[in-house]
């Protein structure tokens, strides 16, 4: 299962992203996490998937990535559950530096992975 946020460098300066992990999991794993630009249409979370084919082709890890100033990207997460039951998040958290100090923030999505969503 694919979900997306999206991210966004400050105003005026880059990002780099330490680490990506799920808060609170149960019965779920994280088992990939990209950064994608948002090309031609708004962020995931908002409106439009899948991401363009251009923005499929450009998406990279997000552990190491920069984020140019003033962009927002889509942070694309591929999920396993990992039990016979629902998984479950509460959110998603995002560890990075700009200029060298650490912050930390916590998505606005909450994830279950059901069976069936009907």
């Amino acid at each position: 299962m694919v979900v997306g946020e999206t991210i966004a460098a400050p105003d005026g300066v880059e990002a780099t992203v330490i680490d990506v992990t799920l808060v609170d999991p149960s019965n779920l794993k994280l088992t990939e996490a990209s950064i994608a630009p948002i090309i031609d249409q708004s962020g995931i979370g908002a409106s439009a998937y899948p991401p363009t084919e251009e923005a499929w082709t450009l998406r990279r890890d997000a552990t190491g990535a920069t984020l140019p100033e003033d962009t927002t990207s889509n942070l694309l997460l591929v999920l396993e559950r990992t039990g016979d039951t629902s998984g479950t998040a509460s959110s998603v958290q995002i560890r990075y530096t700009v200029g060298g100090t650490e912050y930390v923030e916590h998505g606005t999505t909450s994830i279950e992975l059901a069976e069936a969503c009907f």
